[in-house]
């Protein structure tokens, strides 16, 4: 389903450039984000770009939103090599 996910976003990044498809793209990889890790207990940055196939700074752009809304939380101090995100419960 992820990767499915994130087709669907690349298909929807490459389209004709449309306002609505970049809404579109950001929420899909939000939506991937959020399934990976409904899935999994936690996940690290590196691990959603292997899986993912997209750039770390997309991946991170995408947690740092998700945290700010209250979506995901990070389980270490800032800046920690270490860093894994996880749904809020």
């Amino acid at each position: 389903y992820w990767r499915i996910q994130l087709w669907r976003f690349r298909v929807l990044s490459k389209s004709a450039g449309l306002m609505r498809a970049k809404n579109s793209k950001a929420n899909t990889v939000d939506e991937a984000i959020v399934d990976y890790l409904s899935a999994h207990s936690s996940a690290s940055s590196r691990e959603l770009v292997e899986e993912s196939g997209l750039g770390r700074s997309t991946i991170s752009n995408h947690l740092k939103k998700l945290a700010a809304a209250g979506v995901v939380e990070p389980m270490e101090p800032s800046r920690s090599p270490k860093q894994r995100y996880r749904l809020v419960r």
